[in-house]
């Protein structure tokens, strides 16, 4: 449980930086709520829909990959220490980068207006966001200790001023300044989602 611990604050450091893929579904609630899981919708959902993550959400996907890296450094160094098997650290790294995707789109969507979901969705799906996506994924490899699988993308004095206007706007404060990922209702959040993946891995032992 101690690993897992470590896994769990991991995993928000360096989310917050700013393939065996589970489906994702988006579910529409009676009372007009969007959720995403991993599991398909309940019978009060109002609607269904099967999201692909690899054309899904830049900023989902991003906060997954960062989070996925930091997962398999702590599953390697506990490993390393003895304190989790060789199996389980070889099947944390073979887990794919989308796998916390639902879990933050979820949280994304819970902590954001729709309106400011969209503008964050908006900009990071620009040319411009997705380079400062790629950028903070990149970084996420080499905070990890690991080699980044390619060179940070840099931006032009242009791009460094659309990012500055994005950060200023209520999406991007919501996001960079005010953190909810490390808030009280977010954390037991992510933390249920990386029990998951640690009971999966588990099951993988023998």
């Amino acid at each position: 449980m101690a690993v897992f611990g470590r896994m769990q604050f991991g995993v928000l450091l360096l989310s917050l930086c700013v393939s065996a893929a589970a489906e994702n579904y988006k579910c529409k609630l009676a009372d007009g709520s969007i959720t995403y899981q991993d599991t398909p919708c309940t019978s009060n959902g109002a609607t269904q829909q099967v999201v692909n993550t690899a054309s899904g959400s830049v900023l989902g996907l991003t906060m997954s990959e960062a989070g996925m890296v930091s997962l398999r450094r702590i599953a390697r160094k506990a490993s390393e220490r003895g304190g989790m098997s060789k199996t389980m650290a070889a099947c944390f790294n073979g887990l794919g980068n989308d796998r916390l995707y639902s879990t933050f789109q979820h949280l994304l969507a819970e902590n954001l207006s729709v309106a400011d979901l969209k503008a964050a969705n908006a900009f990071f799906n620009s040319p411009t966001g997705q380079k400062v996506a790629r950028r903070n994924v990149l970084r996420a490899y080499s905070l990890s200790g690991e080699t980044p699988p390619e060179q940070e993308p840099v931006l032009s004095a242009i791009e460094e001023n659309a990012v500055a206007e994005f950060t200023a706007t209520p999406a991007g404060q919501k996001l960079i300044t005010q953190k909810f990922l490390t808030s009280a209702e977010s954390l037991p959040v992510v933390g249920a989602r990386i029990n998951e993946l640690y009971m999966e891995c588990g099951a993988r032992r023998w």
